[in-house]
């Protein structure tokens, strides 16, 4: 299935760019889109995003879709459905 994957703030310049045509297999959760960023991108995340060992992003990312912060790695994704990663930007 295809999942759509944007990238927004800092993030963008370790996954080489702001969108992303991801494929996985039908029933995919959250945690099979993460496996596969590691494959990707994980050695070049740096480790304030991007926790290693556990593979899966910590610190100020979230991951949203659907208009709501996804925490669980068990949610199902389903096809079409965009998945952002993004680093909120703070003013003070």
């Amino acid at each position: 299935m295809l999942i759509r994957l944007r990238v927004l703030g800092s993030l963008e310049k370790y996954l080489g760019g702001a969108r992303h045509e991801i494929t996985l297999d039908e029933g995919a959760t959250l945690r099979d889109l993460l496996d596969l960023v590691d494959c990707r991108w994980g050695k070049e995340l740096p480790s304030r995003f991007w926790d290693e060992g556990a593979r899966r992003f910590q610190g100020p990312v979230l991951i949203m879709s659907l208009g709501a912060d996804i925490y669980d790695e068990d949610t199902a994704l389903s096809e079409g459905q965009e998945i952002m990663f993004l680093v909120p930007l703070s003013a003070g």
